[in-house]
């Protein structure tokens, strides 16, 4: 069940959890853009983090949330803004280097050493060199000895211990996911981003992720910062919540209290809402590219209605609610469209 954090505001116009308040942010993201020859994919972009916080960034496919992320890692050189790690500027570093600086990420495909064992991947950084490798003098056998009880520590947080000799290739997805998170950890991050953690799981490992979710951030005392689209998985877990559109924030805060962003167009700012649970409210919604519907609904492949559209002729209150499903209907065409019913 998530507790409902309070956030509060900062200097620097962001919103961190209030237990964060006596530390300094962990990320500072200032009006961060990029462009690809005369394509801007990314523009506008200030997100701050709190030490501890789980942020969500949500929006359609193609929003250029996974640009973000390789903006933050250095993958891609930022046209322009600026991104502070722990306070440090990080212009002109290398992805590495910002990996030992404190970030860590995992992908929307899995890129785990599969032909490798599940401890042989999450084995970090050994401190010997070649000489006493080849020789296997005391400090090699000392080396490895450290970074196997760390990694098989890492792996015992997620319950992977037992597959520590299993080939990471031969692993359920799920575990093979867990796998790739583990590995992330073992870098000893002070943030980590998770590029669609729940793509491709069945609703038990997605509710079993949630909670690993925060166990990790308990356990390691550490910010997660995740993309994902299914909204149960980021209203059960997530604090802050930014959405992006086209590259630009149009919305961000807490999912009880969302603020439409200046960057938003005006169709954007007057039509967007948060998905809201049944009973609370009776705004407009709509699904915008169904036939006799209008309106831009961005957040279309959430399964969930969250755009007003010109008609209004859909509400958040369900016409029909059974078990773990509610159906909505638009009282135009009769279409219907249902969702699972988030735990809250």
């Amino acid at each position: 069940m998530k507790t409902h954090t309070k956030m509060v505001p900062v200097p620097s116009q962001g919103i961190i959890p209030e237990r964060d308040l006596d530390k300094s942010p962990v990320l500072e993201i200032v009006r961060l853009g990029i462009d690809f020859g005369g394509l801007t994919a990314v523009e506008d972009f200030s997100l701050i983090i709190g030490r501890t916080e789980i942020a969500g960034l949500i929006g359609p496919n193609g929003a250029g949330k996974t640009t973000v992320f390789n903006l933050l890692t250095n993958v891609y050189e930022p046209t322009r803004g600026t991104i502070l790690l722990n306070g440090r500027n990080t212009r002109g570093l290398k992805t590495y280097q910002l990996n030992k600086m404190g970030i860590a990420r995992t992908f929307q495909n899995i890129r785990l050493f599969k032909d490798l064992t599940v401890l042989d991947n999450v084995h970090n950084e050994m401190d010997y060199s070649a000489v006493e490798a080849v020789l296997r003098l005391p400090s090699y056998w000392r080396a490895e000895r450290i970074s196997t009880e760390r990694a098989m520590e890492l792996l015992s947080v997620l319950g992977m211990q037992d597959m520590a000799g299993s080939i990471a290739g031969s692993l359920p997805y799920g575990a093979q996911r867990r796998l790739e998170i583990v590995r992330a950890l073992a870098t000893n991050p002070s943030i980590l981003l998770l590029d669609e953690p729940a793509a491709g799981m069945n609703p038990s490992e997605t509710a079993e992720l949630m909670e690993n979710i925060r166990k990790i951030r308990d356990v390691f005392n550490i910010a997660i910062l995740l993309i994902e689209h299914d909204m149960n998985l980021v209203m059960g877990v997530c604090e802050g919540i930014a959405v992006l559109n086209y590259g630009r924030i149009i919305a961000k805060g807490t999912m009880e209290r969302p603020t439409i962003s200046a960057n938003a167009t005006t169709t954007e700012a007057g039509k967007f809402i948060w998905p809201l649970p049944a009973g609370v409210g009776t705004v407009s919604a709509g699904w915008g590219g169904y036939p006799g519907h209008t309106g831009q609904d961005i957040l279309a492949d959430y399964g969930t209605p969250i755009f007003a559209v010109d008609s209004g002729v859909v509400t958040t209150e369900p016409t029909e609610e059974t078990e773990g499903v509610k159906t909505y209907t638009c009282e135009t065409c009769g279409y219907e469209k249902t969702e699972s019913i988030a735990k809250l």
